[in-house]
């Protein structure tokens, strides 16, 4: 995968909010991601249900406990 691919774009459904707040497991699609090594780049292409930078915060914060198992 790091060979191939060399930016996400994340966005849950519906109606393209943060991470978290719709219908994608982000938490394990982010585990997914990193177990397979990736250490790219990560969009976050959303319409924030909350203040932005909340919603940034939150982002990171799940990506985080995604990645915890790996440091």
């Amino acid at each position: 995968m790091r060979r191939k691919i060399s930016h996400f774009h994340v966005a849950d459904v519906p109606g393209r909010h943060q991470p978290g707040t719709g219908e994608i497991n982000y938490l394990n699609v982010f585990r997914a991601i990193a177990a397979k090594g990736y250490t790219g780049f990560l969009g976050l292409e959303m319409w924030p249900t909350v203040d932005p930078t909340q919603a940034i915060r939150e982002s990171i914060s799940l990506l985080a406990e995604a990645t915890a198992e790996r440091r």
